[in-house]
């Protein structure tokens, strides 16, 4: 059995191209579903699942609550109850910051099969650069060791590393991983093998005349920065010249605030109310499904995981982080985009219609086939699946 943990729409949206590319017999997968409000396409497909509530401590503000010690004790002997894994199985982990997987990728181990990990976007990338390392303070590395020493008393196989967003990012131990499934050659600072492939991104959509009169808005959520204000005040100006300057402007409002109804997403409804040309993408749909339907020659945004698969659609993105205040978790995106040779707006002012974004995309992409060792383990169903 290949078992898929999946914790949001984008995990569930990466699995179903992996099982439609490959032509899994539906027979011989089963998802982990995480119980989440932005997990619904898994739920809703038509594959053996099996239903569960994430880790007590990953939640937002689980390291805080003793109660989530004391529950993670519980829920832990639950998994450990639930999952009866063989030596002929395997499981494909897709985010690192859901603990349950770390514990699902032991136990997976202890049973003698095999877990991969797969890169889940450009976070991913960013969590797991050199850049890190260069840049620890002495703060930081008080926290890592407070958190190792929380998931030590725990009896969880993982440990802290300085990340993207937030005080530390998540990393099973390596001894339970047997090897990375990396898209994009990006430096990654794991001693694991790194298995690369062809992005599923690069597609025939991709490729298909894109609508130079339309504009796709990917709003952030910068809470994790406390920059939520300020994102908002640079926003609405953003929206106005997009407004003035393309006949068709989208917004696509950051999927946790959609679900939240909160002031990201008031401010939001309350400039598309205000302005005949913009419309709402409605959450039911991916970023990534906003570009192939709407098919923009240029999407702006502060940053986020859709801003850097829009290279890989034809797109253009228009970053725009660099125009906020500046926060040190900035660096890592200034690190990787200029190692791609890309070349920031100088004013949100100068994004017009006729704006391009001079990146060499097929250099940072691997064009192997995938070499899947579940290929041989498996075999493939020649029928289409049920999505």
């Amino acid at each position: 059995m290949i078992y898929i943990s999946v914790d949001n729409d984008h995990h569930g949206g990466l699995a179903l191209s992996l099982i439609e590319k490959y032509n899994f017999a539906a027979e011989d997968i089963t998802f982990i579903s995480h119980i989440s409000p932005r997990n619904s396409t898994i739920p809703a497909s038509e594959f053996c699942r099996q239903v569960i509530a994430g880790h007590p401590l990953s939640s937002g503000s689980g390291y805080r609550r003793i109660v989530s010690y004391i529950r993670s004790i519980s829920h832990q002997r639950y998994l450990k109850k639930v999952f009866k894994f063989s030596a002929n199985d395997i499981l494909i982990v897709i985010t690192e910051y859901q603990l349950n997987n770390a514990l699902l990728a032991r136990k997976m181990k202890q049973a003698g099969g095999q877990v991969y990990l797969f890169d889940e976007g450009i976070g991913f990338y960013f969590n797991n650069s050199t850049f890190h390392d260069l840049h620890l303070r002495l703060a930081d590395k008080l926290f890592l060791k407070l958190y190792d020493l929380a998931f030590t008393s725990l009896g969880i196989p993982a440990y802290a590393r300085k990340g993207f967003e937030g005080r530390m990012y998540v990393c099973i131990k390596e001894k339970y991983i047997d090897g990375i499934y990396s898209r994009m050659r990006l430096p990654i600072k794991r001693p694991l093998k790194i298995y690369g492939y062809r992005n599923f991104l690069v597609s025939a959509q991709a490729q298909e005349m894109k609508n130079q009169g339309s504009v796709i808005l990917f709003a952030s959520n910068l809470r994790a920065f406390g920059l939520e204000r300020e994102e908002r005040v640079l926003m609405e100006k953003v929206v106005r010249h997009l407004a003035k300057n393309f006949p068709q402007v989208f917004i696509k409002i950051h999927p946790s605030d959609a679900v939240a109804k909160n002031d990201n997403f008031y401010f939001y409804e309350k400039l598309i109310r205000a302005l005949p040309n913009i419309s709402l993408i409605d959450n039911s749909i991916t970023g990534n499904e906003a570009m192939e339907r709407y098919k923009p020659r240029i999407v702006v945004g502060v940053l986020g995981a859709t801003m850097f698969d829009a290279f890989f659609f034809g797109c253009h993105p228009v970053f725009l982080f660099h125009l906020l205040p500046r926060v040190p978790e900035f660096q890592i995106c200034n690190f990787v985009l200029e190692g791609m040779n890309y070349k920031f707006i100088q004013s949100f002012e100068n994004v017009n219609p006729e704006y391009k974004c001079d990146v060499d995309v097929a250099s940072l992409l691997y064009d192997e086939e995938i070499k899947a060792p579940w290929e041989i383990t498996f075999r493939q169903s020649k029928r289409p699946l049920k999505n």
